[in-house]
């Protein structure tokens, strides 16, 4: 591992250089350092780690408690313009007892090791650098806690430069081709890595994939800085119906082919976004209170999402739908469709958030065969989405102080990479996947990719189809001789609850989910431990929804 750091050439060298080697307050910066520190020399081998070398690892803890507080209660004092060099010195130079280090004498430890690495000697890799960055990576990440569960007031943002409202790529200073750091939810408890070790904040892999965190949480915001006990979920597996002669083929070799999907007119059918503002009315007046509206992938276009976003309706309300952008539409200014996208966006707000889908569709024979495509797609050969590939990213929504989101698309729940990384490092509470798919019934791919999120990284996860693509099925299943569960349109999966399937019955045309947040105690790999903050969405029951009668 030394020789990566020859030449000065380990990228924690980089860092500290950028730094001009100096110890900065801000603690994300801090956390990055330690972090790719760890990393880079697999400091999660070599260290000794939280005080077992001297048997008392609880007094290692309080330590770190202990610093941690006098360094937020610093940047928080300094947010409010009370910034002084002989506060920060007090801080840094600061220890709860002579035996543990001081922020000061652990960020010197590391220069040393770094220095050394870069000259070309050979340092001791185990103890004494490596615990050092261990402690540093503790403490920033304690200190950070007010940052990332919204306790912090809005001028805390403001001190590095950030601005509140605005979707940041990292909370850290660093440009982020070295280093990226964004707060995190869940700490996995199973493993030993470096997300085991961190509570409040994650190290983001610096590669091709963008993402963006949106900080709506913040103290000062009587909306959205408010700690949440439940959430009400309206789920609308729309289109009702979707006709097979939408399927049309594109091109085909003698192996492949390549199919676009031309969402048409259906026969008599009404206004999608008038028939989505019913359902919402019916739903509120059953449940009264709906936080957000989910609708399945490609359920609208962008000409129907528009004129959804200007219904006075899905005020106040999250917005997350699965649409599809046609080669012309303007979504995604100068790259051109077609394209299969979520959009997330709070009703009224001006910012939109848009997820694009990371991989095309396959149809291979068996899915033509399920679905019934054989009239419109060759059944000799597999089919290919023709959608385009846009630069792939993770959008994390933190809608409240804790709970947070992120969406992915169909095939990006199965083939999770390159997010996978990603998304388990940053640990949202809820993931939602909209699909274009059969029935959401236990044992089927949705269910098993939902189960790998639950555990690693703990997230909760809605599985979400429409009942027209799910109609799709009834006759292959007959033929197989299997139970018709084509109503069953939505799977829930949780790592306190386990999985529950959602079925429709009869006249219902959608469920609000009542999500209830249970406060679990997460304990990561050093020993710390954080109860609250760590709380995991679990679904208490659903409330069906009929259409009302028209007049």
């Amino acid at each position: 591992m030394a020789a990566l750091a020859v030449g000065g050439g380990s990228l924690a060298w980089r860092l500290i250089e950028s730094l001009d080697r100096k110890l900065p307050w801000w603690p994300p910066d801090v956390f990055a350092v330690a972090a790719t520190v760890l990393d880079e020399f697999d400091g999660m081998a070599s260290t000794t780690l939280a005080g077992h070398e001297r048997g008392d690892h609880r007094g290692w803890r309080d330590h770190v408690a202990r610093v941690a507080a006098r360094w937020s209660g610093f940047v928080e004092a300094s947010a409010a313009g009370a910034l002084e060099a002989a506060a920060w010195g007090e801080v840094v130079g600061w220890t709860s007892e002579p035996r543990w280090p001081s922020l000061d004498s652990a960020w010197s430890s590391l220069l040393t090791f770094l220095d050394a690495l870069a000259a070309g000697e050979d340092g001791p890799m185990v103890g004494g650098p490596l615990d050092a960055a261990h402690l540093l990576l503790a403490i920033s990440d304690e200190a950070s806690r007010s940052l990332c569960t919204g306790e912090a007031p809005k001028s805390y943002l403001r001190m590095a430069g950030r601005l509140e409202g605005q979707a940041h790529e990292s909370i850290a200073t660093f440009p982020s081709r070295l280093a990226r750091v964004l707060p995190k939810h869940h700490t996995p408890e199973t493993g030993f890595t470096l997300r085991s070790i961190c509570q409040y904040l994650a190290l983001i892999p610096s590669g091709g994939v963008g993402v963006r965190w949106m900080p709506r949480v913040l103290k000062d915001d009587p909306v959205s800085g408010q700690m949440v006990s439940g959430w009400s979920v309206l789920i609308v597996p729309w289109p009702f119906e979707v006709p097979r002669s939408w399927f049309e083929p594109e091109e085909r070799s003698a192996t492949h082919g390549v199919f676009r999907l031309r969402r048409g007119e259906v026969d008599s059918a009404p206004d999608p976004v008038e028939v989505i503002v019913e359902i919402l009315r019916s739903a509120r007046a059953a449940s009264r209170r709906i936080d957000m509206l989910v609708l399945p992938e490609l359920a609208l276009t962008t000409e129907e999402a528009d004129r959804l976003l200007d219904r006075p309706e899905i005020e106040g309300i999250w917005l997350v739908t699965g649409v599809q952008v046609g080669p012309g539409a303007p979504w995604l200014g100068d790259v051109a469709g077609p394209a299969n996208v979520a959009l997330v966006h709070r009703g009224q707000d001006p910012q939109r958030f848009i997820q694009a889908k990371h991989h095309r569709w396959r149809l291979d024979q068996s899915q033509v065969a399920m679905y019934g495509l054989h009239g419109a797609l060759d059944l000799s050969r597999s089919w290919w989405e023709d959608i385009r590939i846009l630069p792939r990213s993770l959008q994390v929504i933190q809608a409240q102080p804790n709970l947070s989101f992120s969406v992915m698309i169909c095939e990006d729940l199965a083939r999770q990479e390159p997010v996978a990384e990603l998304l388990r490092a940053v640990g949202p509470n809820l993931v939602i996947a909209l699909l274009m798919d059969g029935p959401q019934i236990p044992g089927r791919w949705g269910s098993r990719y939902a189960t790998v999120l639950a555990e690693d990284p703990g997230s909760s996860v809605l599985v979400l189809t429409s009942l027209g693509m799910s109609r799709l099925t009834r006759e292959h299943a007959r033929s197989q001789g299997w139970r018709d569960e084509h109503t069953t349109v939505a799977l829930w999966r949780d790592p306190v609850g386990g999985e529950r399937k959602i079925s429709l019955e009869g006249d219902e045309v959608g469920a609000v989910l009542h999500l209830r947040m249970v406060s679990r105690e997460e304990t990561s790999a050093d020993g710390r431990t954080k109860i609250g903050y760590a709380s995991s969405p679990t679904l208490a029951g659903w409330t069906a929804v009929r259409r009302r009668a028209t007049d």
